[in-house]
């Protein structure tokens, strides 16, 4: 029997009035309580963001707006055994707490501006098997696949078509980010324990292994990424004339 953990990465902004991102990534392993070798996947996350993956030529935290915090150790990881709650029922307390720090994100200088809330969509699927898409009341294959929001989103995510102008993922982000995924797949070891990523199906209460690395060519938005400030506003009384 392997044992199923979710671990959620997090990393501030700047700016309190902002939310930073909180990404959540499911790993099936053969450590056991209390999992002593958690660390295997931590490290493993942390090069997610932060390493230069094989093919890849920039590691994917500088593709991160520049309003992130770096501070050494702001960011954090939490685990939690989902081993028996893959439904989708309350999985407790955490089993494993990690503080990491995210590289330097994306200049600010001289570019242009993205609202903190656009963010990269990018998805992973496991094997369909006999699964379609639509069904009555159903989208079958939908439990097959997961996304992670990557962003708040920097320039350097986006470039313009160049035939129609429109905007859309960038070249550099699209190799860089599946790349990172890619690397991110593969079995991480610590001696004969091993995490493995995977796509975690409330629907099926189960793990799929995961098949296909792909991404949306648009960005996405996060509305909740950019909640309002009202200390910020700028008012102005208007004439009564």
């Amino acid at each position: 029997m392997t044992n199923k953990l979710l671990i959620t990465v997090s990393a501030p902004s700047k700016d309190p009035t902002l939310d930073g991102f909180s990404n959540s990534f499911t790993f099936e392993t053969s450590d056991v309580p209390p999992y002593g070798n958690v660390g295997v996947a931590f490290t493993a996350l942390e090069a997610f963001y932060n390493t230069v993956a094989t093919g890849a030529s920039q590691y994917l935290a500088t593709y991160l707006a520049p309003s992130m915090d770096n501070g050494a150790g702001h960011s954090s990881m939490t685990a939690y055994d989902i081993t028996s709650h893959l439904d989708g029922t309350p999985h407790g307390a955490p089993v494993a707490l990690h503080s990491w720090t995210c590289n330097s994100p994306g200049s600010a200088a001289g570019g242009r501006c993205v609202p903190e809330g656009t963010c990269i969509v990018l998805s992973f699927r496991g094997d369909y098997g006999t699964d379609v898409e639509f069904a009555p009341g159903a989208r079958p294959r939908s439990r097959d696949r997961g996304r992670i929001y990557f962003g708040p989103a920097s320039q350097n995510c986006l470039q313009f078509d160049a035939t129609t102008s429109r905007t859309e993922v960038s070249a550099p982000f699209t190799t860089d980010s599946l790349a990172a995924m890619f690397a991110l797949s593969a079995t991480h070891s610590s001696g004969a324990v091993s995490y493995n990523w995977r796509q975690w199906s409330r629907k099926d209460a189960a793990v799929h292994l995961i098949t296909e690395l792909y991404l949306d060519d648009r960005p996405d938005y996060q509305r909740r990424r950019t909640d309002p400030d009202p200390g910020k506003r700028t008012y102005r009384v208007a004439s009564s004339a």
